[in-house]
């Protein structure tokens, strides 16, 4: 119910986007379609939790991961040229009439099992250590990830790159993000969670640097398909621990799990705008390389004593 609501009206506040005239009214439509689709990203990742045991979790996570590369990629790729070609309302239009679409899909899944006691609230969440730990890690994570993402195609474009060209050049990140999360599939359950996360931030360490360096189409190019894939191995492993850092508010935590996420990925692109303002690419991209080694370190060490913690109350988990 509450992804067909927000769902619903997202694809309201998306179409009123797309016929506007008034910057003002735009904003606003913007604001609301997002807050919106904030809504339907945890509550998503509630359901996997709720439906699907964690032995096999991090599986089914890696595919919703891969569905959302495919949206990222299409968006990317053809969001560019269709404002090129048509107009840039249709940018708008088109995710406001699938969100209407899943409005009549969604009533054929069902809902998971009720909990057998009422389920913790924030409070629980900020009390625990571990939910601490994955928010900050969260924020660190869409900072070093979506935050720098957002300059791969301006970047392009300052080099004379065409709107059209750079939006495809980025939009090899979902392709690198689909084909990494067959393989992180494959690996689940034999490879551990501290590795993924290892693999991830190192990725985001290399892909940051080769941008800094350069902003050559084709590096670019490669830098989106290493980011991808740096995605794929550590945001589902990511995504996974917050469903079980803290049991028994698992809405609360994925709820405040994915707006830490969003707020930095914000909080990264507003602080960065000077930088790109100022075509200051290398020092920009930089900071990309810093923040996926502090990601890296916390994460990784975070999560090796998290799972010693629960070897040592529940026995071996995957």
């Amino acid at each position: 119910r509450t992804m067909r609501v927000t769902l619903a009206l997202a694809a309201v506040f998306g179409t009123v986007s797309a016929v506007v005239d008034d910057l003002t009214v735009l904003t606003v439509a913007r604001a609301l379609t997002g807050a919106c689709m904030a809504a339907v990203v945890p509550t998503g990742l509630v359901y996997v939790g709720d439906a699907v045991p964690f032995a096999v979790r991090q599986r089914t996570l890696t595919d919703l991961n891969a569905a959302s590369a495919l949206g990222i990629t299409a968006a990317t790729g053809l969001g560019g040229v269709l404002a090129a070609a048509v107009s840039w309302r249709v940018a708008f239009l088109v995710p406001a009439l699938a969100a209407g679409v899943l409005v009549l899909l969604l009533p054929r899944l069902p809902e998971p099992p009720a909990p057998a006691t009422p389920p913790a609230g924030l409070v629980a969440v900020v009390r625990s250590r571990w939910g601490v730990l994955v928010l900050l890690l969260a924020l660190v994570e869409g900072a070093a990830l979506l935050g720098l993402l957002t300059y791969l195609a301006p970047a392009l474009e300052s080099e004379g790159v065409s709107s059209a060209k750079a939006g495809g050049v980025v939009a090899l990140y979902g392709i690198g993000l689909l084909l990494a999360s067959r393989v992180v599939k494959r690996r689940a359950g034999r490879t551990s969670a501290p590795v993924f996360l290892g693999f991830g931030a190192a990725g985001l360490a290399v892909a940051y640097a080769l941008v800094a360096l350069t902003r050559d189409a084709v590096v670019v190019g490669l830098a989106a398909l290493v980011l991808g894939a740096a995605w794929a191995s550590m945001h589902s492993t990511m995504q996974a621990w917050a469903t079980e850092a803290v049991p028994g508010a698992r809405a609360a935590t994925v709820s405040l799990f994915a707006g830490a996420l969003f707020v930095g990925s914000g909080a990264a692109t507003a602080a960065l705008a000077p930088l790109a303002g100022d075509l200051r690419w290398a020092p920009l991209f930089a900071v990309g390389v810093l923040l996926a080694v502090v990601f890296g370190a916390g994460a990784v060490t975070g999560r090796r004593l998290y799972g010693r913690g629960l070897v040592a109350t529940t026995g071996p988990v995957p």
